[in-house]
């Protein structure tokens, strides 16, 4: 009669043990152990000038003091505070260290910055020097998707959709050249959104209450151009605007928000 509890708490204690996994602790001398982000935060510093400076040996005998490639950087002094040291070689112009952390380090060339853009996005500012050229050749796709990778670049920047307690999100997608796709896509990450009736006017929807309405609007402008917005609303003076212009470049959809708006 005790077995099932017994395998029960068996389960239980797994779950939790591994919940509790300890942090990650680096040997930095002597015997000595450090707790992983403070071996980040010690060496920010250094690997923030290292990259400055495209000094790829730098990097090297930094990652065998323990440094970790495939996380952000920390270091609230400096202009790269928090991003993905692959988007601050980009931004730092530096296709050395770029092409050893796509080589060695085995960071994915279309990993997302914290502002959830490429790395590719900051070798696209300014003009064009021959780093950035060599940036770009080493970061760049063969495809950007096509419409669903738009969208898929669309998607998350309208992030995650959480109703209230007690209310609906209807998503409007009419505005879009494939509604079906586009709303396909937002339902993988949000399960409980609904798409609009048909005979459904998202006015009329909004006056019934409890109700959120996101308006997703694309439209083409030139052979790999695009305008876009979204629209959320649960009311009068209640809900934001945000929109800008998409463009395909080296296989990628770079997305530039140019208006916001609240009300």
């Amino acid at each position: 009669m005790r077995q099932p509890f017994s395998i029960a708490l068996v389960l239980i204690s797994a779950i939790c043990a591994q919940a509790a996994e300890p942090e990650k602790l680096i040997e930095v001398g002597h015997g000595e152990l450090m707790a992983q982000r403070n071996v980040q935060k010690l060496l920010s510093g250094a690997v923030c000038l290292a990259v400055s400076k495209d000094d790829v040996d730098l990097l090297r005998k930094l990652r065998a003091t323990g440094w970790d490639p495939k996380q952000v950087i920390e270091q609230p002094r400096v202009d790269v505070y928090k991003w993905p040291v692959l988007h601050a070689a980009v931004y730092k112009k530096s296709p050395r260290t770029v092409e050893w952390l796509l080589t060695e380090c085995g960071l994915k060339r279309d990993s997302k910055g914290k502002s959830n853009e490429f790395a590719i996005r900051w070798a696209l500012v300014g003009e064009l020097d021959a780093d950035k050229r060599k940036i770009i050749d080493l970061l760049k796709r063969p495809s950007d998707g096509g419409l669903g990778g738009l969208v898929d670049c669309l998607v998350a920047e309208i992030g995650d959709l959480k109703p209230k307690a007690g209310q609906r999100i209807i998503v409007n997608t009419w505005a879009t050249p494939d509604p079906k796709l586009v709303f396909e896509r937002l339902r993988k990450r949000n399960k409980t959104i609904e798409a609009i009736k048909d005979d459904e006017d998202p006015k009329a929807l909004l006056e019934m209450g409890d109700v959120e309405v996101v308006s997703i609007s694309i439209t083409k402008t030139g052979d790999r151009d695009y305008d876009w917005s979204i629209d959320r609303t649960s009311g009068p003076l209640s809900g934001g605007r945000f929109g800008g212009s998409a463009k395909g470049q080296y296989g990628y959809w770079i997305l530039e928000t140019l208006n916001m708006a609240d009300y």
